[in-house]
């Protein structure tokens, strides 16, 4: 449902109402489908780095570390915070 209420949302302003309507709106879907598979290709990619960076030791234990501070800055902020 989201995909259909985006194109129905998005695509009329590109489509020129003089021209034909199918091609346009076919162009806008296949160009659409082509960048929505290829960025998710490389999250893909993205993520299979990743994967092997956050099982070694050092990646982990970076991860772990950066948490930690981030949850350490964010109680020091409720802390301090006035209501």
């Amino acid at each position: 449902p989201k995909a259909i209420f985006f194109f129905l949302s998005v695509f009329p302003q590109f489509i020129e109402p003089s021209q034909a309507y199918w091609p346009q709106f076919l162009m806008l879907v296949l160009s659409y489908s082509a960048l929505v598979v290829l960025i998710h290709c490389a999250y893909a990619l993205g993520a299979q780095g990743a994967r092997r960076w956050l099982a070694s030791e050092r990646g982990g234990r970076l991860v772990n570390r950066s948490a930690a501070l981030t949850f350490m800055g964010f109680g020091a902020a409720l802390a301090l915070a006035r209501r």
